[in-house]
C-alpha cells in the first residue's frame, strides 16, 4: 500500500473498536485500488470474510489529501452483534460521510446521494397556505418571502435512511444526577428529530398537541441505548429550567425502526432553536431572558446566523411569567378546566397581549431575519416528521441571573453568577445592536439621559424639576424620556449618546446594556434597593451607582456629586474622543 493504513480490531468480548488512519507522505499518499478490508487487517477471525474481499475504494471512494495532511482518525465502537459483515460495509460507508463532512474538505468521499426534490415553501404563520415558491440549495441565495407575517420553511421532502443518524455536542452537564444535570445542560444537535406524539398525550400538552423527539442512532452511538438520559435537556430558562412541563427526552430509535415509522421526513437545513419563553411582556425580561440566551448558545457553539429560526414550544399549562401564561393564567382557579370557564390560548389581558407582541416585533429582528414560530407551526401543513440539521437546544444559566430567577429582589442572596461573562455582555450588545441597524459612535460631549417610568412602579418624584438642576448646575444636556414613546433605533441611538444615565430599576432600565464603553448608570431606588445589581455590576463596560431614592425622592446633592464623578470617568476613559467642555 502507497499508504501507512492501520485497521484495530480488539476488544470482542464487549465491543470492537474500529480505527482508520490515513497519513499521507510526500507521494501523494491515498489508499491503494484494490486493497480490501482483509488486507488491512488478517488476525481477526471473527469476521465472515468472504463478503469482505471487496475493494476499499469500490466501499467509498478515498480521494488523495495534500502531502502536509495531519493524520485522520476515525473511531467507532461496533458491539460483536453489529460487527457482522454485511453491516460493516454500510457503516463504513456511512462512517466516510459523516467524516467528510465534520473535515470540512473531499479528502475521503462518499458516493453522492440520489437528488432531493426541490424545496417547498410553507408560510406557516397564523394558518398560511403553501406558496408554491422553490427555494434554490445555496442558502445565501434563498428569498425571503415578501409578506413580513409569513415565514418559508425550506424543507427537504426526503426519505428515510441513514443519512438520517444523529448526533450531538452538549455543554453544562455534571454529576449531580441526570434531572438536574439535564436542566442546565446546552446542546448541539445534528439531525434530531421531532415528530407528532403517538398515544395519549400528558395533561399539560393535552390541547396544544405533544411531540416525540427521536434520536435516530447507527451502529457508531450504541451506548446510547443503555444511557438514554445523557441527551435530555431543558428548553426552559432561568426559574423555569427545572420544571418537568419543559424538560426533553428524545427517545434513541434505530435508523431501521424510525424508517419504518416514518418513511419519509422533513429534513430543515435551517439553524433552528428551539425555546419556552420568559416574561417576554417585559423589555428586560425579554432582553435577557428571551434573546440574551438564544445568542449565548449560539456564539457557544460557534454558529452565530442572523439567518437562524426561532421557535417558541408551548404546553397547555403554561408556566408562569410566560407570555402565554400572563395573558391567561385562569387554568391555575380549582374547576376552570373542567367547567369550561377556562380556554387555552384565549387572550384574557389584551394589554399584556399587546405587550408580548409589541416586544417580539420589537426585538427578535435583533437576532433573526424571520418571524419566530411556535411549536406547532410546524406541523399545520404536514404530520411528517422534522429533522433539524442544525438544532440549538437548552440556554438555562445563560439569562442575565443564571438559574436564579430572583432579579436581585432577594437582598439576603448574593450571586456572583456572571462573573467572567464581562467578553460575552459586550459582544452580545455589539451583535444586536448592528443587527438593528444602529451605528456604534462614541458620544464626544457630555449628554444625561434619564428615565421617566409611565407607571407608579418604584416611582421617582419630580424628574422634570431634577432634570433643569442637572442642566442648570453643570451645564449639559439633558433628556428626560419615556422609552415606551419612541422606536427601539430611537432608544439605542439615544442611550448611545448618552455619557450618565440616571434610572429606576426594573425592565426599562435594561436599555443600558447599550450605553457607550465608560459610561455611568445611577440606579435609583424608592424599593426594591439593589435590584438587578446581580447583571448591571458585572457588565464590566458600564460602571452602575446604586443610592437610595425613599418614597421616590431624590437627594439632589448626591446625584450631581455622582453625575459629576460619571462625567469625569467618561473623560478619563474616552480622552482621545472627548471633546472639552466649557468649564460649569
Amino acid at each position: 500500500m502507497s499508504t501507512a493504513i492501520k485497521a484495530v480490531l480488539a476488544g470482542l468480548l464487549f465491543s470492537v473498536p474500529v480505527v482508520i488512519w490515513s497519513l499521507n507522505r510526500s507521494n501523494g499518499g491515498g489508499i491503494a485500488a484494490g486493497t480490501t478490508l482483509n488486507h488491512i487487517n488478517d488476525a481477526v477471525p471473527a469476521f465472515d470474510r468472504s463478503a469482505l474481499n471487496r475493494p476499499v475504494d469500490e466501499l467509498f471512494p478515498i480521494e488523495p489529501a495534500p502531502s502536509n495532511s495531519l493524520v485522520t482518525v476515525l473511531q467507532t465502537d461496533l458491539t460483536r452483534e453489529q460487527a457482522k459483515s454485511a453491516d460493516l460495509i454500510i457503516q463504513l460507508k456511512e462512517m466516510a460521510t459523516r467524516l467528510s463532512a465534520a473535515m470540512g474538505s473531499s479528502h475521503i468521499t462518499a458516493a453522492p446521494p440520489p437528488p432531493s426534490p426541490p424545496r417547498a415553501a410553507t408560510q406557516f404563520a397564523n394558518g398560511g397556505a403553501v406558496n408554491n415558491l422553490y427555494l434554490p440549495h445555496d442558502p445565501a441565495a434563498r428569498k425571503k418571502p415578501a409578506i413580513a407575517s409569513a415565514i418559508a420553511s425550506e424543507t427537504i421532502i426526503r426519505k428515510s435512511g441513514p443519512w438520517m443518524a444523529s448526533a450531538h455536542m452538549c455543554s453544562a452537564r455534571d454529576f449531580s444526577g441526570e434531572k438536574r444535570s439535564a436542566s442546565h445542560a446546552h446542546c448541539h444537535f445534528k439531525r434530531l428529530c421531532v415528530a407528532p406524539g403517538k398515544g395519549p398525550a400528558p395533561p399539560h400538552y393535552s390541547t396544544r398537541g405533544h411531540y416525540d423527539w427521536h434520536y435516530v442512532y447507527d451502529s457508531i452511538a450504541p451506548r446510547l441505548v443503555n444511557f438514554p438520559d445523557h441527551l435530555n435537556f431543558s428548553l426552559g430558562v432561568g426559574p423555569h429550567q427545572g420544571d418537568f412541563k419543559v424538560m426533553v427526552a428524545p427517545k434513541v430509535t434505530k435508523i431501521s425502526d424510525f424508517m419504518k415509522d416514518y418513511p419519509e421526513v422533513r429534513s430543515e437545513p435551517t439553524l433552528t432553536h428551539i425555546y419556552y419563553e420568559f416574561n417576554g411582556e417585559n423589555f428586560g425580561h425579554m432582553l435577557t431572558d428571551v434573546i440574551m440566551p438564544m445568542y449565548g448558545i449560539m456564539a457557544g457553539f460557534d454558529k452565530l446566523d442572523y439567518d437562524v429560526q426561532l421557535v417558541k414550544y408551548q404546553i397547555t399549562h403554561d408556566l408562569g411569567h410566560s407570555c402565554d401564561y400572563q395573558v391567561n393564567p385562569g387554568w391555575e382557579h380549582p374547576g376552570a378546566m373542567e367547567s369550561g370557564r377556562w380556554i387555552p390560548d384565549k387572550i384574557v389581558r389584551t394589554n399584556i397581549d399587546e405587550n408580548c407582541k409589541r416586544f417580539y416585533k420589537m426585538l427578535t429582528p435583533s437576532l433573526s431575519s424571520r418571524p419566530p414560530l411556535v411549536m406547532g407551526d410546524l406541523f399545520k401543513q404536514s404530520k411528517t416528521p422534522v429533522c433539524f440539521e442544525n438544532l440549538l437546544v437548552g440556554t438555562p444559566a445563560l439569562s442575565d441571573d443564571c438559574n436564579q430567577g430572583t432579579h436581585g429582589r432577594d437582598p439576603g442572596q448574593v450571586t456572583t453568577c456572571n462573573t467572567g461573562r464581562m467578553e460575552q455582555f459586550w459582544a452580545f450588545r455589539s451583535y444586536t445592536k448592528a443587527n438593528l441597524g444602529v451605528k456604534d459612535i462614541k458620544p464626544s460631549e457630555h449628554h444625561i439621559v434619564v428615565w421617566k417610568r409611565p407607571d407608579q412602579r418604584r416611582p421617582l418624584q419630580d424628574l422634570d424639576k431634577v432634570c433643569d438642576e442637572l442642566r442648570k448646575t453643570l451645564s449639559v444636556k439633558v433628556t428626560l424620556i419615556d422609552w415606551a414613546t419612541i422606536s427601539i433605533t430611537e432608544q439605542l441611538e439615544l442611550i448611545g449618546s448618552a455619557t450618565v444615565h440616571i434610572t429606576g430599576p426594573g425592565g426599562g432600565s435594561f436599555i443600558a446594556i447599550y450605553l457607550p464603553r465608560g459610561a455611568t448608570s445611577i440606579r435609583l431606588y424608592s424599593s426594591n434597593f439593589g435590584m438587578e445589581f446581580h447583571f448591571f455590576n458585572f457588565l464590566g463596560y458600564i460602571h452602575p451607582v446604586h443610592r437610595h431614592a425613599p418614597g421616590g425622592k431624590i437627594d439632589m446633592p448626591e446625584l450631581l456629586e455622582e453625575t459629576r464623578l460619571g462625567m469625569s470617568r467618561y473623560e478619563k476613559f474616552n480622552p482621545k474622543i472627548f471633546r472639552p467642555r466649557p468649564a460649569a
